[in-house]
């Protein structure tokens, strides 16, 4: 989120040309996970989307390959809620309610 957030680095530089991030055994050792962020109204960052696994081998490459799609979900995510209005989040909260896995 710091990288969406305008963090300065090297490596915020290229979480930001990537539009994601991957970490593995950075929080707990055994973990993993893939991150992208989503914004709100006047493109200010809300949250993320993460998906998280058990660390391992190839792990890395398996969540990367994610991206595309969780960048995707995450944009449609950004657009439904950066209308002002109430129908933005009646949206979210039915698309909620009715998603299951």
């Amino acid at each position: 989120m710091l990288a969406a957030m305008g963090q300065r680095g090297e490596l915020y530089d290229q979480i930001r040309a990537n539009g994601f991030h991957v970490t593995v055994g950075e929080a707990k050792k055994a973990s993993a996970s893939i991150a992208v962020p989503v914004f709100g109204s006047r493109w200010r960052v809300v949250g993320a989307l993460c998906i998280g696994a058990p660390a391992d081998a190839n792990v890395a490459a398996s969540l990367a390959k994610l991206a595309p799609r969780l960048k995707r979900a995450a944009e449609s995510l950004s657009a439904s809620l950066s209308y002002d209005d109430d129908s933005a989040v009646q949206r979210v909260t039915m698309a909620r309610s009715t998603w299951h896995p």
